[in-house]
Formats: C-alpha cells, sequence, structure tokens
C-alpha cells in the first residue's frame, strides 16, 4: 500500500492493480497466502491514515481552497496590471 501511494499518489481500488510480484514478496516475508489481496474494507482503511501522515499528505481544507484561489489568480493580476 505504501509504495503504491508513493508511486500512484491514491490507493488501489482493487486487487489488480497491485503487481503480483510485490504482492507475492510481501505474502512470503508475512509466512501468509499471497491468494484474497485485500485492497478495500475496515483492515484496509486502518493503513490509509499512518501512510498519509507518513507522506505528508491531508484532506484538502477550505483553508487551503481559498489558498490556492489566491495563487491562480497571481500571474492573471500580474498580467493586466493593478485593477483601475
Amino acid at each position: 500500500m505504501l509504495k503504491f501511494f508513493q508511486i500512484e499518489g491514491r490507493f488501489p481500488r482493487h486487487p489488480g492493480e497491485l503487481p503480483s510480484v510485490a504482492v507475492d514478496f510481501v505474502a512470503r516475508q508475512l509466512g501468509v497466502p499471497a491468494a484474497g489481496s485485500e485492497v478495500t474494507g475496515r483492515a484496509v482503511e486502518r493503513f490509509r491514515a499512518p501512510i498519509c501522515d507518513v507522506l505528508g499528505f491531508r484532506v484538502f481544507s477550505r483553508g487551503d481552497e481559498d489558498k490556492m484561489i489566491s495563487c491562480l489568480r497571481r500571474p492573471e493580476r500580474a498580467e493586466r496590471g493593478p485593477p483601475t
């Protein structure tokens, strides 16, 4: 899950998105069967928050929206000059 998120910027939607080589490797390391890899459900949800925390991701807030709008408007203002 961590590597997938680092590479794709999102969590997998279904087990087919995970490379079978990676699933087999992790399963061998944990001593569990590789079949039936879960990518949804409560157990998986518990891992998503720590992964996002470690990588510095968080939910986009209203304050973030205001900052983004301000940033997007800046170049437009600079090209047109000061308001009259």
